[in-house]
């Protein structure tokens, strides 16, 4: 990096130059589901969630939290099916 920054091979450069224009996204109303079916899909790790009215960044979403949060959902869902069977 060093070498690239003192021959200024880089000046000129913006953002825009670098951005991902063809982006899956998440909206705010996206259902859990539907966010995991995305990751499966595609090859991101990280999906940026935009707010669905005014296409604001609110933030992104990682593969492994989505799927962390899947799995703990089903242990839960799981843990009151057995107690329900116990009663």
């Amino acid at each position: 990096m060093r070498i690239l920054f003192k021959e200024d091979s880089l000046v000129g450069l913006i953002a825009e130059n670098m951005v991902k224009k063809d982006l899956p996204v998440l909206n705010d109303t996206t259902k859990l589901d539907e966010a995991l079916k995305l990751f499966e899909i595609t090859d991101f790790n990280m999906l940026p969630v935009l707010d669905d009215k005014n296409n604001m960044l609110l933030g992104v979403v990682h593969q492994e939290e989505a799927f962390a949060y899947y799995r703990k959902q089903l242990n839960l869902y799981g843990s009151d099916q057995y107690e329900s069977k116990k009663l």
